[in-house]
């Protein structure tokens, strides 16, 4: 699955699940302000794409994104600590 880090705007820095992409913009979700039922599209050159492979990846509901997120989140923070020992 892929994910986003907005790098520009008022939400520089949140975490995005991709559920959607077109050719100059991609369609983001948090889970919390940005649903599923209304993501939120983004402009490419605002935000860094990656691609995680997270266990149980299905995303059902609004639930399932926000414990991706999370996820990310602690590993992101746990590799960080690791660079700084």
């Amino acid at each position: 699955m892929k994910f986003a880090v907005s790098t520009a705007g008022h939400d520089k820095g949140t975490y995005y699940a991709v559920i959607g992409e077109e050719a100059d913009a991609v369609r983001v979700a948090d889970g919390r302000l940005k649903t599923l039922e209304k993501p939120k599209r983004k402009n490419r050159k605002h935000v860094r794409l990656f691609e995680k492979n997270i266990e149980g990846e299905a995303v059902r509901n609004n639930a399932d994104i926000i414990r991706m997120i999370r996820e990310i989140k602690r590993k992101k923070d746990s590799d960080e600590e690791e660079l700084h020992v």
